[in-house]
């Protein structure tokens, strides 16, 4: 009987360890593959919802999500606003689900600051960047390197044509929290 009681002990030991063992792969693996998501993943995975921001300069935004690039996102709220994922600090009650690089389309996820810009540049659109410095500059998108962009500053609603144009001033991206559009919809 005694016997008995010592090998029902052990393998009850055994297979307490091999549950600990197993656990502990487990949360291994759950750390590693949690380790692999990113901001911007979550973020898409909200596309379509309200979430609030809060910007490196300490500005709250609000609204809804509405495209996301490799390195920005639309918001739309009273105003649309593209942000540089860059300029994000806090995201408040962002769901802790992701969606892969993989689960992106080969166009969203090649969409960079730059091919915004592009395509401001090429509309005319007059915007306000909004700086980390919490000042802001007014312009039109005139030239669009990799990690800059050139503004033409100019008065009021003219057309940026040389006569009107005061100055050029080139803005790094790093330096940009959000950029405005002055009229009509990003989408």
């Amino acid at each position: 009987m005694r016997w008995e009681e010592l090998f029902h002990d052990l393998e009850g030991q055994a297979a307490a360890l091999e549950r600990a063992e197993r656990d502990a792969e487990v949360a291994d693996r759950t750390r590693a593959e949690i380790g692999r998501i990113t901001l911007m993943g979550r973020l898409r995975s909200h596309e379509g919802r309200e979430l609030t921001l809060r910007l490196t300069c300490g500005t709250r935004i609000s609204g809804t999500v509405r495209r996301l690039g490799s390195d920005w996102l639309l918001i739309a709220g009273q105003r649309e606003v593209v942000v540089p994922l860059g300029a994000v600090a806090t995201v408040d009650n962002l769901p802790w689900d992701a969606v892969s690089p993989a689960g992106v389309g080969a166009v969203p996820g090649r969409l960079t600051l730059s091919s915004v810009f592009r395509a401001m540049a090429v509309d005319r659109a007059r915007i306000t960047l909004s700086l980390r410095d919490q000042t802001t500059v007014s312009g039109t998108p005139d030239r669009v390197g990799q990690d800059f962009v050139d503004l033409a500053i100019h008065h009021g609603d003219e057309t940026p044509r040389p006569g009107s144009v005061s100055m050029r001033t080139t803005v790094a991206y790093s330096a940009i929290n959000a950029v405005t559009r002055w009229s009509g919809t990003w989408a």
